[in-house]
């Protein structure tokens, strides 16, 4: 089990070290296929091996460039820890300590680690830019339905489960963007919607929807009240979505079974 929780964490920050650059080079509309040597985003100097080690480069550098000593975002280390925090906790959630059913395992882990990535690229960009692109929606999507798929042994139930689920958030959101004619959600919000249906099923996707509502709306009196925001001010309901998602995937049966059994 400790080889497998030391790969967790190596993965983890190689993958870490990804996003952030999924999450820098996609509002900039710039490939994420094309090979190419990482720079310096304020000099453009060309960043060697040493100053590519996820974590350790940002610390030995003391946050700085060592060309032109402009400080690194923290964003770069934050996004790496936060990632290998959720591979190690993923493998602990879900690997059976017996390596029963390993191969089962590994397929809900992959699964959960997809989504969760794919969220947390959601969160930052809509939270920088107000924006959610369809290159990290729909991927995801296409793996995380195949994924839950094989899991059910290719039970045409869960099948039509993931279809309704995902049908059920794209129509919550659609209904608000068409009704409104663009002012209350953006498109990106109906197709994450959808994602997160298909990851987490018919109750996780109501659930979510509730968090975030009310997570969204404490949030948001909290900023009109510090007067950093106006009623009318625009919010990134992906970055609500996301980490309700989040919260579903880990303690969702707990909350609905903490729920169910305070009303009966």
């Amino acid at each position: 089990m400790l080889m497998i929780y030391i790969i967790a964490i190596l993965l983890g920050l190689a993958i870490g070290s990804f996003l952030n650059v999924v999450i820098f080079r996609l509002p900039e509309e710039k490939s994420l296929i094309k090979i190419r040597r990482s720079v310096c985003r304020f000099c453009n100097k060309f960043l060697k091996i040493a100053e590519l080690i996820p974590v350790v480069s940002f610390v030995v550098q003391k946050g700085k460039c060592l060309g032109c000593k402009k400080k690194i975002s923290w964003q770069y280390p934050i996004i790496e820890i936060i990632t290998v925090l959720f591979f190690v906790i993923e493998v602990w959630y879900r690997l059976n300590p017996t390596l029963n059913n390993l191969g089962h395992d590994m397929i809900l882990i992959a699964r959960d680690l997809v989504f969760i990535c794919t969220l947390i690229v959601i969160f930052m960009i809509d939270v920088k830019h107000l924006l959610i692109f369809d290159r990290t929606i729909y991927p995801a999507m296409v793996i995380v339905f195949i994924l839950n798929f094989i899991a059910s042994g290719f039970d045409n139930n869960i099948l039509w489960r993931m279809i309704l689920a995902g049908c059920i958030g794209y129509l919550f959101f659609a209904l608000q963007y068409y009704g409104s004619r663009k002012k209350w959600v953006g498109g990106g919000d109906m197709k994450l919607a959808a994602l997160i249906g298909v990851a987490l099923g018919v109750s996780g996707i109501l659930l979510t929807l509730f968090i975030a509502y009310v997570g969204g709306a404490i949030i948001a009196l909290c900023l009109v009240w510090m007067r950093k925001k106006q009623m009318n001010s625009q919010l990134p309901m992906g970055a609500f979505l996301a980490p309700a998602a989040i919260i579903v995937l880990f303690f969702g049966t707990q909350i609905l079974d903490w729920y169910w059994g305070f009303l009966w």
